[in-house]
């Protein structure tokens, strides 16, 4: 596959998912499982989330593994604050 189609195919992917992520979700009805399965596509925005990032954005894969660990974690820990 053409690259410059992969990294097309990811971001399409990811604003999909955002869309996901503030819009939509199991009922009230749903089943359990359902439930967290849908709580689960959280995680693979993340994920998705961080490979774009460390795709495409060199200053974050240029730093060291720590760094990025300190990076991600506190941008994880800031951004549910500011939805209050």
């Amino acid at each position: 596959m053409n690259r410059g189609i992969k990294v097309i195919t990811l971001h399409i992917l990811f604003i999909t998912g955002l869309l996901f992520l503030f819009v939509g979700g199991p009922g009230y009805n749903a089943t359990r499982s359902i439930g967290n399965g849908w709580n689960l596509g959280h995680v693979a925005l993340f994920i998705l989330f961080i490979f774009i990032l460390n795709r495409d954005w060199k200053g974050f894969a240029t730093k060291s593994l720590k760094s990025q660990w300190i990076l991600v974690i506190s941008v994880s820990a800031i951004l549910p604050l500011q939805q209050n």
